[in-house]
C-alpha cells in the first residue's frame, strides 16, 4: 500500500527497515528508522499535549539537522502544520510568515535563540518556544527532551486532505506565498521521488538543500520507504560537502547547479575524493553548457540527473543519466514526468494544449500539486487551473516526450519583435572560457523595445569586453539574440537557494539608467 499519510509513511518505514542508519551527521551520530520513529513520536506526543489549536503551524528555524527533520515530521504526526522558515530571512520576514501561516509554537536551534527573542518582540503569536537539539534553554524557552512524552500512537486514519506542510516560495518577485501541502500531496510527491529512484534504494545520499526548500524535504522524506542512509551536513558549504563524501563514501549527490559550480571551484576540490559517487541530482535551476561540461570533464564517472519541479508541484520531471551522454544526450532539456500519475502538457494563455514543438507554458497535472496557497485565494485560482499547476515556465515537448524548459515567462525578452530565452543565452555565454558566471535579463531600448543584455562574472583574473562576448555568443546563436551590452560585476545577486536574483539585476539597471545625465 503507498502511504497517504504521515502515519502510514512512518508505519511502513519502521516495519521495514534495513537495518542501516537512517540519518546520520557529520558529529558521526545516527539513527536507525525505528529509533528516528520512535524519537519522532514522543516529540509528537509532547507537540499534541502543548495548549495550541489542532491545526496550528509550526514554524521551525534550524539548520539540516536530525532533530530539525523530527521536529518538522512530528508536527504532522501530532495534527499540526510544519512551517520550516527561511534562515536568511530578516525578523520582519520571519514574523511575516509566522503570522500568515498562524504559528503558535517557534522551534529553533541554539544559533537562532536571538532571532526568536527579536521575533517574539514583534509578535504576539508564538505561544511556544521550543529548543531543538544541544544547548542551554533560557527562560521562557522549553528543551525538546522536556517537551516529549510517550511515543504518539500513530493515526492510521487520518484524513490524507488534513494540511501538513507549508513551505514559503523564494520571493525572488515579491512577497513569499505559503505553499500548503495536505498529507496525501506530500505522500505523493515522495512517492513520485521513490518512482523516480532518488534517492536509489539502499544508497547513501546527500542532499544539499535546505529543509525549507522542497528538494530538501522529498528526498529526506522519500530515504524512509527507500531504506537508504540520508547524510545531514548543517547547509551547503563546499568543505563540508567533500569531508561528508570522504567520511562516509557518500553515493549520491543532490545540489543546485550554482553549488556544483561553487563546489569545482573550491580550492580544497579534488576529483579523487568523489570516486565513490555514483550519481549526482541537480535541480532549481538549469544547468549552463559550461558548467556541465566541467563537471562531466572532472567527474566523468558519475551519471547525471536533473529534478524539474517546484514548491507547488514537488519534483515532478526527471532527467535520467542516459540523455545525458551519447547519442541520447539531451542536456538542455528539463526530463520526462517521474511517475506514471504525472502529466506535463503545453498549453496556450487560453489553457489549450498545443502540438509538441511548439512554445507554450508547461502545465504540471500531479497528485503532488499543492492544496492551495495561505490565505490568498486570488493567486490560487490564477495557478491552478482546471486540475493543473500554471509553473510559469515556457518550454515545449519533442517527439520522445522529453520536456524542454525555454524560460521563466517573465525573464523572456521581446526584442524588435522577435522572442529570446534567457536562459538559452546563458547557456552559451557560460561556454566562454573567461565567464565564472553569467546572468542575461532584458534592458529597455528605445529601438528594439527590449535588448540583451549580459551580466558576467569573470573568472579569477581575466578581463572581458563586450566584444569578446560577442563574437563568441554570434559564432552559436543568432545575431539578435547576442547580448547588445554587458555588465561586469564581483558576484552575482542570489536567493537562499542560490537562485539568480533578476528583478533586483533590473532594477540596478534602471537605477544607473536614471543616474545618467539627460
Amino acid at each position: 500500500m503507498k502511504p497517504s499519510t504521515l502515519d502510514q509513511l512512518f508505519d511502513f518505514a519502521e516495519r521495514a527497515d534495513s537495518g542501516r542508519p537512517a540519518f546520520l551527521d557529520l558529529s558521526g551520530r545516527s539513527v536507525s528508522a525505528p529509533e528516528f520513529s520512535r524519537a519522532t513520536r514522543r516529540t509528537a506526543a509532547g507537540l499534541r499535549s502543548l495548549e495550541v489549536r489542532q491545526g496550528a503551524g509550526v514554524a521551525i528555524l534550524g539548520l539540516n539537522s536530525i532533530e530539525t527533520f523530527q521536529t518538522l515530521c512530528a508536527s504532522g504526526l501530532a495534527g499540526l502544520v510544519a512551517v520550516p522558515l527561511n534562515l536568511r530571512w530578516s525578523p520582519d520576514e520571519l514574523v511575516y510568515a509566522i503570522e500568515d501561516a498562524g504559528c503558535e509554537v517557534l522551534a529553533v536551534e541554539a544559533p537562532f535563540l536571538a532571532l526568536a527573542e527579536a521575533i517574539r518582540a514583534k509578535t504576539d503569536v508564538v505561544e511556544e518556544v521550543i529548543l531543538m537539539g544541544p544547548g542551554e534553554a533560557p527562560e521562557g524557552v522549553r528543551p525538546l527532551a522536556e517537551v516529549s512524552g510517550e511515543p504518539l500512537a500513530l493515526a492510521l486514519d487520518r484524513d490524507p486532505d488534513k494540511d501538513v506542510l507549508i513551505l514559503y516560495t523564494g520571493g525572488t518577485t515579491g512577497k513569499s506565498k505559503g505553499v500548503i501541502h495536505t498529507h496525501a500531496t506530500l505522500m505523493a510527491a515522495v512517492e513520485i521521488s521513490v518512482q523516480a529512484a532518488f534517492p536509489t534504494a539502499g544508497k547513501s545520499c546527500l542532499c544539499a538543500f535546505p529543509f525549507f526548500h522542497i528538494a530538501g524535504v522529498i528526498p529526506a522524506f522519500a530515504r524512509l520507504p527507500q531504506r537508504s542512509t540520508y547524510v545531514l551536513v548543517p547547509r551547503f558549504q563546499p568543505d563540508l560537502i567533500i569531508e561528508a563524501v570522504k567520511r562516509f563514501g557518500v553515493e549520491e549527490l543532490g545540489f543546485a547547479p550554482t553549488m556544483i559550480q561553487m563546489l569545482m571551484a573550491d580550492e580544497a576540490f579534488d576529483p579523487e575524493d568523489f570516486a565513490g559517487v555514483k550519481r549526482i541530482l541537480y535541480g532549481a535551476s538549469p544547468m549552463a553548457k559550461g558548467v556541465m561540461a566541467q563537471l562531466q570533464t572532472k567527474l566523468p564517472w558519475v551519471g547525471l540527473t536533473q529534478g524539474y519541479g517546484m514548491t507547488e508541484a514537488g519534483i515532478c520531471a526527471f532527467l535520467d543519466p542516459q540523455f545525458h551522454v551519447g547519442d541520447l544526450a539531451r542536456t538542455d532539456a528539463a526530463g520526462q514526468p517521474g511517475a506514471p500519475s504525472v502529466r506535463i502538457q503545453i498549453e496556450d494563455e487560453a489553457g489549450r494544449e498545443v502540438p509538441r514543438g511548439e512554445i507554450g507554458e508547461i502545465v504540471i497535472y500531479s497528485p503532488g500539486v499543492m492544496s492551495r496557497y495561505q490565505n490568498n485565494p486570488q493567486a490560487t485560482a490564477q495557478a491552478i487551473r482546471n486540475g493543473g499547476l500554471r509553473s510559469g515556465d515556457l518550454g515545449y515537448v519533442d517527439e520522445m516526450g522529453v520536456l524542454y524548459l525555454k524560460d521563466r515567462i517573465k525573464d523572456m525578452i521581446i526584442t524588435g519583435g522577435e522572442n529570446v530565452y534567457s536562459v538559452e543565452v546563458e547557456s552559451v555565454v557560460s561556454t566562454h572560457p573567461d565567464v565564472a558566471q553569467v546572468a542575461v535579463i532584458g534592458v529597455p531600448d528605445d529601438k528594439w523595445g527590449e535588448a540583451v543584455h549580459a551580466v558576467i562574472v569573470p573568472a579569477v583574473g581575466k578581463a572581458l569586453s563586450l566584444e569578446d562576448i560577442q563574437a563568441h555568443a554570434k559564432e552559436r546563436i543568432a545575431g539578435y539574440k547576442c547580448p547588445r551590452s554587458i555588465s561586469v560585476v564581483e558576484e552575482l545577486p542570489l536567493s537562499p537557494m542560490n537562485k539568480v536574483l533578476k528583478h533586483e539585476l533590473r532594477a540596478r539597471y534602471l537605477k544607473m539608467l536614471e543616474a545618467e545625465p539627460k
